[in-house]
């Protein structure tokens, strides 16, 4: 479990997960945190790459409730919002009668709010892992593998990390990204590193995957559990 919030806990898969919805150990093509082209990247857009991906990866899942109540304003566009951007909000549309997530970028001068139908995961944000997980955020002192083991599952090797645990990790993938921006540069973004560490990187770089977050009732889940 990642958060408890409510009647609603927040479950994170074990696996990233790639474009078809497999979960998968390689990184993929086209889960960039934002870019435009291959020398220009800015996450003022918000994670728009992210989610195009993550709502084509997830859009045929039907065992997974739809994100009907969500809003999220960026951690690190609080603490400076030069560099993150603006919000994401998830509301129902009554005339055509879906939930609507929207990101909406740091100003109109980096386009217009991007929009996707009836999502069923989001990605994980920084607040739920430091603070649940007591994890270390990169920029203080840190110690790799603070995260828990299962935080890191399935990424890639890091001698420094698994010679004490034994992480299940094949491939190269990195790592995987989080909601969150840099806090002071506006090319970066926060994401969860094989070290067991949140760590920050361009947000053009293909090797930090997705790792979908699914909200669910607790009476389900304790449903299910029977």
């Amino acid at each position: 479990m990642l958060s408890n919030e409510g009647d609603y806990v927040n479950l994170i898969a074990e696996q990233n997960i790639d474009i078809e919805g497999n979960f998968t150990s390689e990184p993929q093509d086209g889960d960039e945190w934002y870019i435009t082209s291959s020398s220009s990247y800015d996450n003022r857009y918000g994670p728009v790459n992210a989610y195009s991906y993550i709502s084509e990866a997830t859009k045929d899942w039907v065992n997974v409730p739809i994100i009907k109540s969500f809003y999220y304003e960026d951690e690190g566009y609080k603490t400076n919002p030069t560099y993150g951007y603006q919000s994401i909000i998830t509301e129902k549309d009554n005339e055509v009668g879906k939930y609507i997530t929207t990101i909406i970028p740091f100003s109109s001068n980096y386009g217009n709010p991007s929009t996707y139908e009836n999502l069923r995961v989001r990605l994980p944000k920084y607040s739920e892992i430091t603070t649940n997980t007591s994890c270390i955020k990169y920029n203080g002192p840190h110690t790799e593998g603070a995260c828990p083991l299962w935080m890191v599952n399935y990424l890639a090797n890091s001698s420094s990390y698994t010679s004490s645990k034994k992480v299940n990790s094949v491939g190269s993938n990195d790592g995987y990204w989080l909601l969150d921006t840099h806090w002071g540069i506006y090319f970066f973004a926060l994401h969860m590193y094989n070290k067991g560490i949140v760590d920050h990187g361009y947000t053009h770089i293909s090797s930090y995957g997705i790792r979908p977050v699914i909200t669910i009732l607790k009476s389900d889940l304790l449903r299910v559990m029977k």
